[in-house]
């Protein structure tokens, strides 16, 4: 369903999650409120999720069960009754989560961290919203958001696996008649922007503190510097530059920080999406020496700058890529993945494989001098560390 907590109005903030959990748990007009509750807990594997952009209902179950789950999940989720009783229960349960994710003592100080890193772009939104919204929040204000954007035009449905030959005609027989309402979904959203300056955040952890010898206690670093979104041409270049750096159990990170006993779990991603490219890299390092680890990663960064990856590198990097989308693609799970990503952006798994089959170790390297940052350069930097004074 394209309706995520970006679509939310500023009265609205929390109310698509909130929405999700009273369809879930409310009831609809062919099955009771008892009734749902006890099928999407055993008709197979089910759990939906409100995102940025869209809310997902995702089921896995039989092939015999494929009818009636259609037949559930159009009622379910286009034929609500939002009845009040489940309504005020998940009310209370969603409430309870808001206020214990908000008892933690560093979720301020994370909170202003991400706040700083996105600034204006979406990704900066609290994705469960405002707690006195959730709280006040009318029956009526659920029902019109519904209204608005619960439609099959304003929604995919995307089914893989053994499918039956009538598959057609079943989805017709349960969907065929809905009213076709508008299409919400975000089509770009704004662009996330270059940091201005460095971004660091040092903290105190004692409860990362190793109780048995306090001079060996970890620390954890989170290093994330600002590149082009996934649309840009350097995309599967910093895709690459990610697998390199971090995304392997032979990657240069763990190499270089675990030749020196700094690291025993590092790792690098690069994601893009929402239009806001984002490189991180993340791991674990002896509390006692962050500042050598900071270093040498700064080190391994600046290796791929000035020289390119080699051609034995390159080409174990490309046959991982290709195992891990063949093996994905072995499930259902992946297929769907892929059906996404086809309506998204128009591209199979053959066209991303091709495009990083045309990859050169140059074009690595271009890419790593374009977006890598020095250590005295701009990027964020987010440490967590027992021992700091």
């Amino acid at each position: 369903m394209n309706l995520g907590y970006y679509h939310e109005r500023p009265e609205e903030r929390g109310l698509a999650h909130f929405l999700e959990h009273s369809i879930v748990r409310g009831g609809s007009e062919k099955f009771s409120a008892q009734e749902t509750g006890y099928l999407v807990n055993t008709i197979g594997n089910f759990n939906p999720t409100t995102r940025l952009g869209n809310t997902k209902y995702p089921f896995a179950n039989l092939t015999e069960d494929l009818d009636f789950t259609l037949d559930f999940i159009s009622n379910m989720v286009f034929k609500p009754i939002f009845d009040e009783s489940k309504v005020e229960y998940e009310r209370k349960r969603i409430l309870r989560e808001m206020y214990d994710k908000r008892s933690n003592k560093n979720y301020t100080r994370n909170r202003k961290f991400l706040e700083k890193l996105y600034r204006r772009h979406p990704n900066s939104l609290e994705g469960d919203g405002k707690i006195e919204i959730v709280s006040s929040a009318a029956l009526d204000s659920l029902r019109s958001l519904h209204q608005r954007a619960y439609s099959p035009t304003n929604s995919d449905l995307i089914i893989a696996g053994n499918l039956p030959s009538n598959i057609e005609a079943v989805i017709e027989k349960y969907f065929g008649s809905l009213s076709q309402g508008i299409d919400l979904r975000i089509r770009s959203y704004p662009r996330l922007e270059q940091l201005k300056k460095r971004l660091v955040g040092h903290w105190k952890e004692p409860q990362m503190l190793n109780p048995n010898n306090s001079e060996e206690s970890s620390a954890e670093i989170s290093l994330y510097f600002i590149v082009p979104p996934e649309d840009s041409p350097d995309f599967y270049a910093l895709k690459m530059l990610s697998y390199s750096l971090g995304g392997m159990p032979i990657s240069r990170l763990r190499k270089s920080l675990g030749n020196k006993g700094l690291s025993y779990r590092i790792s690098s991603s690069y994601n893009g999406s929402a239009n806001a490219g984002i490189f991180t890299i993340n791991g674990f390092v002896p509390a006692r020496e962050v500042g050598e680890a900071i270093k040498t990663i700064f080190d391994e960064l600046k290796i791929l700058k000035e020289n390119p990856i080699s051609q034995e590198e390159f080409n174990i990097l490309n046959k991982n890529f290709r195992f891990n989308a063949a093996q994905f693609l072995e499930s259902n799970h992946g297929h769907v993945t892929a059906l996404e990503n086809k309506l998204k952006d128009g591209l199979t798994p053959e066209d991303y494989l091709g495009a990083y089959s045309k990859l050169t170790t140059e074009e690595i390297k271009r890419v790593a001098l374009a977006y890598l940052p020095d250590q005295d350069g701009i990027y964020a930097l987010a440490i967590s560390d027992p021992l700091k004074k």
